[in-house]
């Protein structure tokens, strides 16, 4: 199990430098609007510990990151240096690591919400309460221009409320451009080897972005062996407690002080091994290189019924697309509803075939030939076959449903903090976003979400999009409108890097080396 925890920390760490070598190019080269669509599609980890690893690989700390090369120190133990640690401080840090171990060394100071004044107080409203509430957090969401959380939203909706906040400022400050993002170089490293060589080979420089993906997925293959396997191998020891022979008291011990990873990180491991191991096809789907982000949300919804179905699904959705098939699945619940989600899938993807075969000649991308890869085939998923920006290899076809971008419903009954009632209907009266006009009520329908299925931004900066450009005859019928990010609209579709056509009632997206039928 140390090999395996040591191998797959080292394969951490060539992700991170091969992320953060992505993170200096311009991600519309392989028809991505951000760098974080890029992660999401071909890594699909949750962003914190990301972020944390990219830090390391980033920071100008020689002596840590060679201590991690060299086997000295944890992974998990590296990561807190970044902006805690300064040059000249190394020596003693990695003193305190060696000599304490996790435990000994300070943990960097997170920012935390201070709780209100007084004791929180806590009400329960009915289905005809909450509409208020649902409400706020809608337009709180867009306001932020981020995805809340119903918590965060909550907490921006009571915090303006508290401060009073001028409605038309913050609407004003909604419709900002960002600050552009600074101009970034490769960063460099220690100069010794990584420690993923013996398992990757050595460190190959990326000559373009879609090489620097084809390694990233290479990367990610030999990291989904190594922790199924680790799952397999902590379910049986859990199972049969032999962490006492080992010498260790408790399993958190075990993985604490023995293998210097956290327990919930083994646990995940071992729900996922144990799930592969109850879906046998779902276990063939990732010998064959399915990658764990699809066989985790495989496995959170499919059951030895549907689970060839939600393969299919999975081979032609990308990650996010899945992760919203997966909610809308959960929503509709095991019943009727339920079955049909999956099914409404597979017809989608039967029709986007046939009609991309009656209209193969449709305009192609900039990226390849013009004929799709076939459904299923190892070329559908980012794990298997010719990568998806490899541009030699053939269009691979994903699909998207519009059902799965519907907010979900309102509940009958929750509980929420006992003046975000009154705070929600002040925030409702006070920022009111000004209703469209003419061809920008494309927003309003669209509910200013970009409507590229690999986006799905949600801001007031949004742009009504002509789908045929008046230039060539296009008319301004919101028929002829979809809703763009500044993003996506200027930098991929007005660049020619992104084309969306209309194909009946789909809209077909082709992007360098994929396209998205969208229904």
């Amino acid at each position: 199990m140390l090999e395996l925890v040591g191998a797959g920390n080292a394969i951490d760490l060539r992700i991170a430098r091969l992320a953060a070598w992505i993170k200096c190019r311009d991600p519309a080269d392989c028809g991505y609007a951000t760098h974080t669509a890029i992660f999401r599609e071909h890594i699909g980890w949750g962003d914190s510990w990301l972020r944390a690893l990219v830090r390391l690989v980033e920071c100008d700390l020689p002596a840590i990151q060679a201590a991690v090369c060299l086997g000295h120190i944890p992974l998990s133990a590296a990561v807190r240096a970044p902006g805690l640690v300064q040059p000249s401080q190394q020596a003693s840090w990695l003193h305190a690591a060696l000599e304490g171990g996790l435990a000994g060394l300070p943990r960097p100071r997170r920012w935390v919400r201070a709780p209100p004044a007084g004791r929180v107080r806590w009400a329960g409203l009915e289905r005809s309460e909450l509409s208020d509430v649902h409400q706020a957090r809608d337009l709180a969401r867009l306001v932020a221009g981020e995805p809340l959380s119903d918590p965060a939203a909550d907490s921006f909706v009571l915090d303006c409320w508290r401060c009073r906040v001028d409605g038309a400022r913050l609407i004003a400050r909604a419709r900002l451009d960002p600050p552009p993002p600074p101009l970034r170089t490769p960063p460099r490293w220690c100069g010794l080897p990584d420690p993923a060589t013996p398992v990757l080979g050595p460190w190959v420089e990326p000559r373009d972005l879609p090489h620097a993906l084809r390694l990233l997925e290479g990367a990610q293959v030999a990291r989904g062996g190594r922790v199924v396997v680790l799952g397999q191998a902590f379910d049986e020891i859990a199972s049969r407690a032999l962490h006492h022979e080992l010498g260790f008291g408790t399993l958190a011990d075990l993985a604490r002080d023995g293998l210097g990873v956290p327990v919930r990180q083994l646990e995940r491991h071992r729900a996922l091994a144990r799930d592969l191991m109850a879906l046998p096809p779902l276990a063939h789907a990732v010998d064959e290189g399915l990658d764990l982000a699809r066989a985790r949300l495989v496995a959170s919804i499919a059951d030895e019924r549907s689970v060839d179905d939600w393969l299919t699904i999975a081979r032609t959705t990308g990650v996010a697309e899945l992760q919203r098939a997966v909610r809308l699945a959960g929503r509709a619940g095991s019943g009727a509803l339920g079955v049909a989600v999956p099914d409404r899938y597979l017809r989608a993807i039967d029709l986007a075939e046939r009609h991309l075969e009656d209209h193969a000649g449709l305009p192609s991308d900039a990226g390849g030939s013009s004929s799709p890869a076939p459904s299923g085939s190892a070329a559908d998923g980012h794990g298997g076959g010719a990568p998806a920006t490899d541009p030699g290899a053939p269009i691979q076809l994903f699909v998207s449903l519009n059902a799965a971008w519907v907010p979900p419903p309102i509940p009958r009954h929750e509980r929420v903090h006992a003046d975000l009632p009154t705070a929600a209907r002040w925030f409702l009266r006070t920022v009111r976003v000004e209703p469209q006009r003419g061809f920008g009520k494309v927003k309003e329908r669209d509910r200013y979400t970009c409507r590229n299925p690999e986006c799905g931004r949600r801001t007031l900066r949004s742009q009504a999009h002509h789908i045929v450009f008046r230039s060539a005859g296009g008319t301004d019928d919101l028929a002829n409108g979809i809703t763009l990010c500044p993003v996506c609209h200027l930098r991929l579709v007005h660049t020619g890097r992104v084309t969306v056509t209309r194909m009946g009632d789909a809209l077909v997206w082709r992007y360098p080396g994929r396209m998205v039928v969208a229904w």
